[in-house]
C-alpha cells in the first residue's frame, strides 16, 4: 500500500508548488508495517491501471507519470466499417432490386447427432492414429416450404451412414 503525503511550500509570487513523499507500507493481518527499502521487499512493479510491470522502480515511476490508459488506437484504415452489400453496389449503378427479391422465402434447418465408433478402425500410420470414427446417428429436419412443414428425425439402427443422409434427402 502506498500512501502520498503533499507538502506546500509558499513561493514569491503567493503561487504554491508542492513536493510529494511517497512511504511504502505493508497490511497484514490489520497491521501495517513500514518498507524501509522495496528493491529488498519485492522485485517486480505493476500498475494496475494498465497491468504493465517492471522489474525496476525508475521504470515504473517514469510510466506512472506518463501513463494514459485510455489512449485510443488509430487504424490504419480507419475504424471498422460493414461492407456495402451486393443489393447496395448495385443501386450505386442504378440497378434495383426489389426487397421481395432479395432473399429466397424458404429455409431448411438439419441437426446431426453423432457418436464415436471404436469398432473397425482404419490401419493406423506414421503420421496418423485412429481412435475413433464420427459416425451419424440420427437426423431431424424442418422447414418452412408447403407440404414440408412437419419436423421429421431419422434415426439408423446399422451403421448405414450413407442410407441415413439419403433418407434425410
Amino acid at each position: 500500500m502506498k500512501i502520498t503525503f503533499v507538502f506546500f511550500d509558499a513561493c514569491q509570487d503567493n503561487l504554491c508548488r508542492f513536493r510529494c513523499k511517497t512511504i511504502n507500507l505493508s497490511l497484514y493481518n490489520g497491521h501495517f508495517s513500514y518498507i524501509f527499502d522495496f528493491s529488498k521487499y519485492a522485485h517486480s512493479y505493476a500498475y494496475l491501471r494498465c497491468s504493465k510491470m517492471w522489474n525496476d522502480s525508475w521504470a515504473y515511476h517514469r510510466h506512472v507519470k506518463s501513463c494514459n490508459f485510455d489512449v485510443r488506437y488509430k487504424y490504419p484504415g480507419g475504424i471498422y466499417q460493414n461492407p456495402k452489400t451486393i443489393y447496395q453496389k448495385l443501386h450505386e449503378h442504378d440497378v434495383i432490386t426489389p426487397k421481395h427479391d432479395r432473399f429466397y422465402p424458404y429455409r431448411s434447418t438439419f441437426d446431426y447427432e453423432n457418436f464415436m465408433d471404436e469398432s473397425n478402425l482404419p490401419q493406423n500410420t506414421d503420421q496418423t492414429t485412429w481412435i475413433a470414427l464420427h459416425r451419424p446417428l440420427s437426423v431431424s429436419v424442418c422447414s418452412n416450404v408447403p407440404g414440408f412443414q412437419t419436423p421429421v428425425c431419422f434415426i439408423t439402427d446399422t451403421r448405414d451412414d450413407e442410407g441415413l443422409v439419403l433418407r434425410m434427402l
